[in-house]
C-alpha cells in the first residue's frame, strides 16, 4: 500500500510539473516573450520514468506475490500428503494437528535443504523464493548434525516434477518414531516461520 502512494506521489508530482511548464510559457506568450516548454524531450523521458516507477513498485511485487502462490500452493500437497501419513497412522494419534504440521514442515525443510550452495542456486532458478529463505536458515545453522545417525539422502525420496523438490518419503513408515520425535524437537530457527501460513491456517 505504501509503495503504491509513492508511485502516485510521484505520478501527480509529474503531471503538475508538466501543467505548471505550459501555464508558465502561455503566460509568458502572452506577454510578449518567448519561452521553451522543453517537453519535447522532457515528456517522453517523464513517460518513461513513469514506466520504470510503475514496474518497480508495482509488477515487481506482483510477480514475486505470484511466485509465492504458485509456491505456497505445490509446497501444501507435499505438507498433507506427509500429514495423511500422520492421521492415518494409530502411531501418532497423541500428536495435535499442528504439531504433524511442524513436523511435515520441518521433514519438506530437512529433505530439501541439503547439499549446501547447489541447492541454492537450483532454488532461485525455479524461482523457490520461499524455500530458498528457509533452507539459507537451515544451512547456516548447521541443522543438519541433529540428524548425524539417520542416512537422510535424497535417492531414498520421491522427487516431484522437474523442480527437483522433494515430494515426499517413499517409506514413511520405515522410520522410527524418534525420528519424528527429533525432528519435531529440533528448533529449525526462523525457517518454520515463512511456514506460518500452513502450520496456522
Amino acid at each position: 500500500m505504501g509503495d503504491l502512494l509513492v508511485l502516485i506521489l510521484i505520478i501527480v508530482v509529474l503531471i503538475g510539473y508538466v501543467i505548471y511548464r505550459r501555464k508558465k510559457v502561455a503566460k509568458l506568450k502572452a506577454e510578449g516573450k518567448k519561452q521553451k516548454t522543453y517537453l519535447g524531450c522532457t515528456l517522453p523521458a517523464l513517460i518513461g520514468i513513469c514506466i520504470l516507477v510503475f514496474s518497480i513498485f508495482v509488477m515487481v511485487p506482483m510477480m514475486g506475490n505470484f511466485y509465492d502462490d504458485y509456491e505456497k500452493k505445490g509446497n501444501k500437497m507435499h505438507f498433507d500428503q506427509t500429514l495423511d501419513y500422520f492421521n492415518s497412522s494409530s502411531d501418532y494419534q497423541d500428536l495435535s494437528n499442528t504439531q504433524k504440521k511442524i513436523i511435515a514442515v520441518k521433514l519438506f525443510l530437512l529433505i530439501n535443504c541439503d547439499n549446501g550452495e547447489d541447492t541454492l542456486k537450483k532454488l532461485i532458478g525455479f524461482e523457490q523464493n520461499i524455500l530458498y529463505k528457509a533452507c539459507v536458515i537451515v544451512q547456516n545453522n548447521n541443522i543438519y548434525n541433529e540428524f548425524s545417525e539417520y542416512k537422510l539422502i535424497k535417492s531414498n525420496f520421491i522427487v516431484a516434477g522437474q523442480t527437483g523438490i522433494i515430494d515426499h518419503l517413499e517409506n514413511l513408515n520405515e522410520l522410527p518414531k524418534k525420528f519424528y520425535s527429533l525432528v519435531f524437537n529440533v528448533d529449525f530457527k526462523d525457517s518454520i516461520k515463512l511456514y506460518d501460513w500452513y502450520i496456522n491456517e
